[in-house]
């Protein structure tokens, strides 16, 4: 690999022509950009596999100060800059643990968890997974992963944009039972509902408002399924019975006239509420 490494870097380096001299050599007919492009993600991929203490084929740099070192010096810093964003993301879960714990848990979630792209305000997906996985964490705390789960759905809504048209009553109201029945209902891009066996909405809002008293009359086990939807004024929670849930995950799967018939008084209140931006005929 360090080879290889050498070998394309003195491609993007313009020496082409010694490569070019071989007629057998692949990279005789690849553009010069795509050479170039292809030697830069194989260095960021072993860059990447080195912040993340993996096996990497970084070639060696020579300088005062020695590689690995200098390597350290900046994964510290990595691993700093993407622990404090996880704070940002996850300010309820750091306090249910506290600052250390969750230090230590953001700290194994960079590690094992690689950005996808460069962008630090998009990193933090799949905490929740982390979380889980951490026995230590998730057995004495069961409900920490469905808050971080929360958080997350909280941060992507309020980074969505607001429709700015209604649902079609009338046109729905002009269509026959037989029409009505193959409706299929789309959700609005402004909306988000999360579902959990333990009062996670209640508990975010006692400790985003630091309510203790709240915070200590809460029934941790008592169910809890929450909308989350973008407005003009931020986003809005509303509680959402399991009858409402059930509708809005069973209309993403099937047609109305498919869905059980106890579920049907949910359609006007969850189109009221801005559940769905439109419909078709399936």
């Amino acid at each position: 690999m360090g080879q290889q490494l050498t070998r394309a870097a003195g491609v993007a380096g313009g020496s082409r022509k010694s490569c070019h001299a071989c007629p057998s050599c692949p990279c005789r007919n690849v553009p010069p950009r795509d050479r170039i492009m292809s030697s830069l993600a194989i260095l960021q991929r072993a860059f990447s596999q080195a912040l993340h203490y993996q096996d990497h084929d970084l070639p060696a740099i020579k300088g005062r100060r020695d590689a690995e070192e200098l390597l350290q010096i900046y994964r510290n810093q990595f691993v700093v800059s993407l622990t404090e964003s996880l704070g940002l993301i996850y300010p309820t879960v750091n306090a249910l643990v506290g600052e250390e714990c969750f230090q230590a848990v953001a700290r194994h979630h960079v590690l094992t968890t690689p950005m996808e792209n460069a962008r630090v305000e998009t990193y933090g997906e799949g905490f929740d997974t982390t979380i889980e996985s951490l026995s230590n964490i998730s057995e004495p705390i069961p409900y920490l992963a469905d808050v971080a789960t929360f958080e997350w759905q909280f941060l992507d809504v309020s980074q969505r944009s607001v429709p700015s048209d209604a649902f079609p009553f009338d046109a729905i109201g002009q269509l026959s039972p037989e029409e009505v029945a193959s409706v299929r209902l789309s959700l609005a891009d402004n909306i988000d509902w999360h579902k959990s066996q333990y009062c996670i909405r209640s508990l975010w809002e006692a400790v985003k408002n630091q309510d203790s008293n709240a915070f200590d009359s809460l029934n941790l086990t008592q169910s809890e399924h929450t909308l989350l939807k973008k407005t003009h004024a931020g986003i809005e929670l509303k509680p959402l019975s399991d009858d409402a849930t059930r509708f809005i995950e069973l209309s993403q799967q099937f047609s109305l006239g498919d869905l059980p018939p106890e579920l049907v008084p949910q359609l006007v209140p969850l189109v009221e509420a801005g559940v769905f931006s439109h419909f078709s005929l399936n």
